[in-house]
């Protein structure tokens, strides 16, 4: 039979952990944490949680408004979905990171803290982009009789994009070291 061919990148990881006598894994590779003081953590920690709670809020929301034409349009619903998978990701990567955060092992470390300045930034870029459609069918088709709800939209995309921005420049700013 023919041997199934494995990239190079498939579970690389489990070669740091290492069985000892007893017969448990133990990792041996390399583990991160937060380059700061105490106060300095803390902060970190509280900025994200309360971003990240804040990107979900604002994409969220306008899905929990009463549906408006333009909430059934593809030119808005497509850039919405978009940075809907963003925000998920950006939480995701959040969430895994703060289980973790001063004992990340070097393969949690690449998946979280070394691509969330990534997600944050594709996810203030797509609330942008959602922006900017939605304002575009509201040039192009109007109010009509929902204006509360349509006008709200946008401002959750620009919020949405503004918070996302944050987010990418505090975890920009955050640093790790080497254990």
């Amino acid at each position: 039979m023919a041997k199934k061919r494995r990239f190079d990148f498939y579970r690389e990881y489990l070669n740091d952990f290492k069985q000892n006598e007893s017969g448990e894994y133990i990792y041996r590779g390399a583990t991160f944490a937060f380059a700061g003081d105490v106060l300095d953590e803390r902060r970190f920690k509280t900025a994200v949680i309360l971003l990240s709670a804040l990107a979900a809020v604002f994409t969220l929301a306008p899905e929990c408004l009463p549906p408006t034409s333009m909430s059934r349009s593809v030119i808005t619903i497509i850039p919405w979905a978009m940075s809907l998978a963003a925000v998920f990701l950006t939480i995701w990567a959040s969430v895994r990171l703060l289980c973790r955060f001063n004992d990340l092992k070097e393969y949690v470390y690449r998946k979280t803290a070394a691509r969330l300045p990534l997600f944050t930034a594709a996810a203030a870029v797509l609330s942008g982009v959602t922006l900017v459609a939605q304002v575009i069918y509201i040039i192009v088709y109007g109010c009509a009789q929902e204006v509360l709800f349509t006008v709200l939209r946008p401002v959750c995309a620009a919020l949405d994009g503004i918070g996302c921005l944050a987010f990418t420049l505090v975890v920009r700013r955050a640093k790790f070291r080497v254990r």
